[in-house]
């Protein structure tokens, strides 16, 4: 099981004057929810045997060429896709904004509900972002029946703070781990891919 932990804004929020609001066990802190951490499940594609030379009929995603009806082609895709979600989360973290345009274009749910009200509790609490996620990412499962990619990802947060807004001061990461890893799911839905769950496991690094 994914032990599930907090998030970069929550953690180096942990010091702000700010009361704090629960609203998900282990998901808030200092009123902030968790950045982008849902539940993931980890599928596998299972196949199944045949007893003649037919070649396994492929899974057409509608929409797709069928050059890129491929897992390499999917894979790229989707690593496209999560870094340009990562990117979007960023940016609307620098003005706490939850309505920023760019968060639907890269995730859905569960994942964008979550990024949005970590968005706007960052701004009930005077809190932004500043800087950017980076990290190692990786592809761990592809489906093309199920249309989905999963990634992991070694997180760093080393070069993300958040800043309080009403003293210009950035909030301390008191000690945690700045490297964690991170599962994703990424999914073709209406002929897009979206980011649509985060797991993240603050208790390791990596």
């Amino acid at each position: 099981m994914v032990m599930v932990g907090e998030s970069a804004a929550a953690i180096m929020a942990r010091h702000a004057s700010v009361p704090p609001r629960r609203r998900w066990p282990s998901l808030v802190s200092i009123g902030l929810v968790a950045l982008s951490i849902g539940s993931v499940a980890l599928w596998t594609q299972m196949g199944s045997r045949t007893s003649g030379p037919k070649a396994p009929k492929r899974t057409q995603l509608s929409g797709l060429a069928p050059r890129d009806n491929t897992e390499a082609s999917a894979s790229r895709a989707a690593l496209a896709t999560y870094r340009s979600y990562q990117d979007a989360y960023a940016e609307a973290g620098r003005r706490a904004n939850p309505d920023d345009p760019r968060l639907a274009r890269y995730a859905g749910d569960p994942a964008l509900v979550q990024v949005q009200t970590t968005l706007q509790m960052m701004a009930k609490s005077g809190l932004v972002y500043r800087g950017r996620f980076r990290g190692r990412l990786a592809v761990t499962n592809v489906s093309l029946a199920r249309g989905t990619v999963h990634l992991t990802e070694c997180q760093d947060i080393s070069a993300l703070s958040v800043v309080d807004t009403r003293t210009g001061t950035r909030i301390p990461q008191s000690g945690h781990l700045s490297r964690f890893p991170v599962m994703a799911e990424v999914r073709y839905y209406k002929g897009r891919w979206l980011v649509v769950n985060v797991t993240a496991d603050r208790s390791r690094t990596c």
